[in-house]
């Protein structure tokens, strides 16, 4: 579960910093989340920088951490 967290967070800075192209495109993306870190503050400091940087919103799913981690072992 905590690579699955890792994983997510990384790939929401890689898409911040323009290595995902297709982000880079798209003219929203949807981040799933823990909702501890949804609570925390930690998006509602960033976002609007990286909203602001790219023109990319981003619309954050909150589940808890069992959801999250059952839902990322699908993947």
């Amino acid at each position: 579960m905590k690579k699955c967290l890792f994983a997510g967070m990384l790939g929401l800075v890689f898409s911040m910093i323009g290595v995902g192209a297709f982000a880079a495109s798209a003219a929203s993306i949807v981040v799933q989340s823990t909702t501890s870190t949804k609570n925390s503050g930690f998006y509602d400091y960033l976002l609007p920088i990286f909203t602001k940087e790219t023109g990319i919103q981003v619309h954050v799913v909150a589940v808890g951490t069992g959801g999250s981690g059952a839902q990322c072992n699908e993947l």
